[in-house]
């Protein structure tokens, strides 16, 4: 793609750009940004840092991200076309899978901004705790950024979903509510993916040390 930020302005005419032979198919960087920005979030909800050192939480979630990322992009394509067959959608899994993946671009200023909080925190990054109590005007600002970015994914993502099912962007705000939460179902089999791979980086890690 020559500029994918241009989903982030107009999200169906980027879409709409895409060649038919590109649909369902996407860079493997994006699928990265996806599971680096889901990891980086559990880690600290989850205070990893009580548990692991920084070193393991950084290397666990870079080398982690992709097969995280193609596992959260795909189910929740998954769940859409579910939630979209209740209103008569018309999109394929592949375009709803691009609509996904192009609709999380806003998270790669996410993932800035989490390079930003563990710069400034270090290992305290991963304390959701450390992060909601600094008194920092930085920290602020990074963290109503990282709001900001977050309700410009779900906007993205829900044109794109209402143009490939081909239904009004309402329909598509429901469905991605729908599949969203039915994504939160399912968490804990994948927290449980994540867990394992942090306890086996930290053996590996250690056995290096």
């Amino acid at each position: 793609m020559k500029n994918i930020f241009k989903v982030m302005i107009s999200p169906k005419g980027f879409i709409r750009s895409i060649p038919k032979d590109k649909i369902g198919r996407f860079p493997l960087y994006l699928a990265w940004v996806v599971g680096m920005v889901f990891l980086l979030e559990k880690a600290s909800t989850s205070h990893l840092n009580q548990l692991y050192s920084l070193p393991v939480i950084i290397i666990s979630s870079v080398v982690f991200a992709i097969p995280i990322g193609f596992i959260l992009v795909y189910l929740l394509a998954f769940f859409l076309k579910i939630a979209g067959n209740l209103f008569d959608g018309k999109g394929s899994f592949k375009q709803l899978i691009t609509a996904c993946i192009y609709g999380r671009v806003p998270e790669i200023f996410v993932l800035v901004i989490w390079f930003l909080l563990i710069l400034y925190f270090g290992d305290a990054a991963f304390s959701s705790q450390s992060i909601r109590s600094s008194p920092s005007l930085y920290v602020s600002v990074l963290l109503i950024s990282h709001f900001v970015f977050f309700i410009w994914e779900i906007i993205a993502s829900v044109q794109g979903i209402a143009l490939m099912q081909q239904f009004s962007p309402w329909k598509g705000l429901f469905t991605y509510i729908i599949a969203f939460f039915l994504v939160l179902m399912t968490s804990y089999f994948i927290e449980s993916i994540c867990a394992f791979m942090f306890r086996l980086n930290a053996h590996a890690v250690e056995s290096l040390g």
